[in-house]
């Protein structure tokens, strides 16, 4: 609220996660950096977060299946994340079916198991591959 007061409580709460998951993402990664450098391209990378503009959530979930928040060669594992975190935003987490996830990308429900084992899965971003 001190950094971006005029957001709203959904926007901060998206600012918010999102620099978790910046600071998070150091258990993801074999970069071998001292950690000055591991401070400095954190706090860079939470910077950029907090100065995001963001969508409104309401408005993506608006659009046809086929529009993508992504460039065009971003890949569906992407689009169902974004699909998946607009939905749980509007609707919440329980709510919100797989059948609704796969129609906002354009898939059939059968296509998001290629990428993820189930729907806690898409909320952690654990991807099939992983299990």
């Amino acid at each position: 609220m001190a950094i971006r007061p005029t957001l709203t409580s959904s926007h901060r709460w998206m600012l918010s996660a999102g620099v978790l998951s910046v600071i998070g993402s150091i258990v993801d990664h074999r970069v071998a950096l001292s950690c000055d450098e591991i401070r400095a391209r954190l706090a860079q990378a939470g910077s950029a977060v907090l100065r995001a503009e963001l969508p409104n959530p309401e408005d993506a979930l608006s659009r046809p299946a086929s529009w993508r928040i992504f460039e065009s060669d971003t890949g569906v594992y992407e689009a169902l994340l974004q699909a998946a975190m607009a939905l749980f935003n509007a609707k919440g987490y329980p709510e919100t079916s797989m059948a609704e996830i796969a129609s906002s990308v354009g898939i059939p429900v059968s296509g998001i198991y290629r990428y993820f084992p189930g729907k806690c899965d898409i909320l952690t971003r654990r991807p099939a591959c992983e299990n």
